[in-house]
């Protein structure tokens, strides 16, 4: 049957090229019906962003059941999302090509015409073929021609992912009016892109366009999927397509055997004991895995969807990616509400009918009973897939599809810096609420939310994340963790800050004025700080401080890296009372007295291990040095040394064995002597002294990282870019200040040209009151002058003359007396260097004659002009 179509096709394309008759109008009328579906077309559609109106199903979360709730939230989700606000733009003006068809437009509307009219004919049972759609203006157009490929001059706009989660947060979503129906208009991706608004079939078109001209292989698909992808229901599961995450594993070193390793005597069990602790065991995880199966199942029906009288019939369109351009490897969806990349196996998606693309379209030949895990997607395979348009063809029977009727696409900067409709969108998904914000909408930086629910019933807040952008305290990102029991117990011994404790996570990016990368704050049930962590950009900074944890104000603990004393640790221990977990510092910590400090050290390579400083603790009576083990020890060498008493005169008594407790595992080796533990404990000393000077250090930049991040909370500044002009307000006024200044000194400048009088001014106490005196002195300075400027030109002029003349006399002189020897050449370069002297000479003497001619000329001008000047009127009494 498909090769008897396909005959039949090609033998009407070479009747209908002959064809005089007409079956498009280019001025199509719209009946009443398409007029109605033009008006409300848009307004069934559910979109994912959520009104405000929202919070009112808060209140009732607490007055009804949990199963009335879910039911009440979803009817609310729907009908809050069915007309998404956007403010209104000015009707458009369409182009010529909207409003008419080309003569090869409607030849092409002939074949499709009679393609359409064959298929009905042979296959009764199937939908008519959607090929052609009205536009917005009423005209009949291909569906092929109203793709428009157009590369955008975006960064984000070159990739799959940048577009098609662009297009579904620039393009709000309108449900069909008709679910089981495709609609019979089709407006221009440029017009949808002008609204931000459209169905599936209108944002499948634009997210095409876009993929095209990214060099993507992309299809506009048009079919049938559930209810939960065309109402964009919360409760919809995706199957996401991800690129495959492969684990290293681990090679575990085994470690070789010594035979000389200690043999330790391996205890009796009893293998009584032994089975009743496995049986119990295995009693206990039955027991939680029929729990956990059954909490799965009660959760399955309960998010299972109710009973869809449109099973299989709800109409759809979403966008298909071919494999072998810019990567893609094998066929997959991209669902434009989403903007999610999808298996080409997705449940959610029950059928397809066509698919079409700028050059063609295709019918879909396969059945669809079981959906679409065994549909295949090669186009060229005429027994699985029917096209209209034989591009492929001979000459005699192929077919170019017309240009696009479609104008350029184009986003304004600003209409694509909003980002979404009113420049915010709210998705509501199965238990999470996200909210997409446009960068610099919200004065803190706020670009978005996501707020994760306990469960899909939507009652307990789990956690709050919050992502930022040009801020200029650096931070990006802000999670709020809530705990897992809602009642904590802080006296029980089992106390964990992860799950009991409300964690404040704050992650900043590089720049940072303390190096800071994130900061976690441990909350308890009275909102006091349990725990504080700061971690470090350590290759920023000297110290090589990688991480410092603050528990309650009795410990502070350190880490560092790539330290030059190779220190990796330090640990102080304050003096406290009571439970360490229920004191916190919601203030700047506060200097206390240490009870010991640990510090921990890498081994020093040129060291030998029982010298190089594994360990050692500072307490107030002594310290307590660990050194690293060797290869061959069975334990480390270790050496404890009493603090020395200091009399009246601040004179250290002298060391002596009896404080002295030393350990090495060599046997053999002598015992240090009294000046090697002199110097061992002067050492220490010296240490102690460096690390509680360090720890004061910590304690007071901890203070002001505080201080700075809490100033920057009360004062938020956004970074703008200097070359954004379309939001750098201050740049844009000191900018326009300067040009402004620098206009008023160019206007300044010229007047002072104009006016002769200016630089005598300036010596005058009162120039807008000028008496006879200084009137007579300012006519004679400005005579005076010009009389010397005149004389200094007409010197000029005549020492130039003089110089030239000389000149050429004495060259006339020596080319009179070698003129006998000279060859061709230099007769030649004294001839012209005569006739360049006599033009000089000529030129400078006419100047000199008109000088003499011009100066009493210019001086009774000038005379003239100090007459008339109003400046200068005490002089006529």
């Amino acid at each position: 049957g498909n090769e008897n179509v396909v005959g039949k096709v090609q033998i009407s394309i070479l009747i209908l090229k002959d064809m005089d008759e007409e079956i498009v109008s280019p001025l199509h009328p719209v009946d009443g019906n398409e007029e109605k579906e033009v008006e409300n077309g848009k307004n069934m559609g559910v979109e994912v962003v959520i009104n405000e109106d929202d919070d009112e199903y808060d209140d009732e979360v607490v007055e009804d059941t949990v199963d009335s709730v879910a039911t009440k939230l979803e009817a609310a989700m729907i009908d809050a999302t069915a007309n998404t606000v956007i403010e209104p733009k000015p009707p458009r003006e369409y182009p010529s090509s909207y409003m008419s068809n080309t003569k090869k437009e409607k030849d092409t509307l002939r074949i499709v015409s009679n393609f359409t009219r064959q298929f009905k004919k042979l296959y009764k049972q199937r939908k008519p073929v959607h090929a052609v759609f009205h536009n917005e203006c009423g005209v009949k157009k291909f569906a092929s021609t109203t793709i428009r490929p157009a590369l955008l001059p975006y960064e984000k706009m070159r990739t799959m992912e940048g577009i098609s989660e662009f297009v579904s947060d620039f393009v709000a979503y309108d449900q069909l009016e008709f679910p089981s129906e495709l609609p019979t208009i089709l407006e221009s991706p440029a017009t949808t892109l002008y609204n931000q608004h459209g169905t599936s079939l209108n944002m499948s078109v634009v997210l095409v366009s876009l993929l095209e001209g990214a060099g993507y292989d992309a299809y506009v698909v048009y079919g049938y999927a559930t209810r939960e992808v065309t109402t964009c229901s919360r409760k919809r599961q995706d199957k996401i397509k991800a690129a495959p995450v492969k684990l290293k594993k681990e090679k575990k070193e085994k470690k070789k055997k010594n035979k000389y390793d200690i043999k330790m005597d391996e205890k009796l069990k009893s293998i009584y004991d032994q089975d009743m602790m496995k049986r119990e065991i295995d009693r206990k995880k039955s027991e939680e895995e029929e729990r956990l199966a059954e909490e799965a199942r009660l959760r399955e029906e309960r998010l299972a969807p109710g009973e869809d009288e449109l099973s299989g019939m709800r109409v759809h369109c979403w966008v298909l990616l071919l494999p072998g351009q810019r990567g893609i490897v094998e066929p997959c969806f991209i669902e434009p509400t989403t903007g999610l990349a999808l298996f080409a196996d997705d449940p959610n998606y029950v059928g397809i009918e066509t698919v079409w693309n700028s050059k063609n379209y295709w019918v879909n030949m396969q059945r669809c009973e079981y959906g679409l895990k065994d549909m295949l997607f090669d186009l060229h395979d005429t027994s699985n897939w029917e096209y209209i348009l034989p591009l492929d063809e001979d000459e005699a029977t192929k077919v170019d599809v017309p240009t696009s009727w479609v104008e350029p696409l184009n986003i304004p900067l600003r209409d694509y810096a909003l980002r979404c409709p009113n420049g915010m969108r709210r998705v509501q998904l199965l238990s999470e609420t996200v909210e997409v914000f446009a960068e610099y909408i919200n004065k803190d930086g706020l670009v978005k939310r996501v707020t994760t629910y306990d469960d899909e019933e939507l009652q307990y807040i789990r956690k709050i994340s919050e992502n930022y952008k040009h801020r200029q305290d650096k931070l990006v990102t802000f999670t709020k963790s809530f705990p897992v029991e809602l009642e904590m117990d802080y006296s029980s011994e089992e106390f964990d800050e992860e799950k009991e404790c409300v964690i404040l996570t704050y992650d900043y990016d590089s720049g940072h004025p303390f190096k800071l990368k994130q900061h976690i704050v441990y909350l308890d049930d009275a909102d006091d700080v349990v725990k504080r962590t700061l971690f470090f950009y350590n290759d920023s900074r000297v110290d090589g401080l990688q991480e410092r944890t603050h528990i309650g104000k009795d410990m502070v603990k350190e880490v560092f890296s790539n330290r030059k004393d190779r220190l990796i640790l330090r640990e102080t221990t304050f003096l406290g009372e009571g439970n360490i977990r229920r004191v916190g510092f919601r203030d700047q910590p506060q200097e206390q007295e240490i009870e010991f400090i640990l510090e921990k050290y890498s081994k020093d390579p040129l060291l030998p291990a029982d010298k190089s400083i594994d360990e050692i603790v500072y307490y107030s009576e002594d310290i307590q040095l660990k050194f690293h083990r060797g290869v061959n020890d069975i334990s480390a060498a270790s050496l404890d040394l009493e603090k020395p008493e200091v009399n009246e005169k601040q004179e250290v008594k002298p060391i002596v064995r009896d404080n002295v407790s030393h350990y090495t595992p060599k046997s053999q080796e002598p015992a240090l002597q009294n000046f090697q533990l002199y110097d061992w404990l002067q050492k220490c000393l010296k240490m102690e002294s460096v690390a509680k000077k360090a720890i004061r250090m910590s304690l007071k930049e901890t203070k002001s990282i505080l201080e700075k991040v809490t100033a920057d909370n009360e004062s938020i500044d956004l970074h703008i870019s200097f070359y954004d002009t379309m939001r750098n307000e201050k740049s844009r006024i000191a900018r326009a200040q300067k040009e402004q200044a620098a206009k008023e000194a160019a206007l300044h400048q010229a007047r002072q040209a104009e006016d002769y009088l200016a630089p005598y001014l300036v010596k005058v106490k009162d120039a807008n009151n000028i008496d006879s005196v200084t009137a007579a002195w300012l006519k004679d300075q400005v005579m005076s002058d010009l009389t010397t400027s005149l004389k200094k030109r007409f010197h000029y002029i005549e020492e130039e003359c003089s110089r030239e003349a000389k000149a050429l006399e004495s060259r006339t002189l020596w080319f009179k007396q070698n003129q006998a020897s000279l060859s061709a050449d230099e007769e030649k370069a004294f001839a012209k260097f005569r006739n360049e002297a006599l033009f000089k000479l000529n030129i400078l003497q006419k100047r000199l004659a008109q000088h003499r001619e011009r100066t009493p000329r210019i001086s009774m001008e000038m005379e003239h002009r100090l007459r008339s000047d109003p400046r200068l009127r005490a002089l006529h009494g």
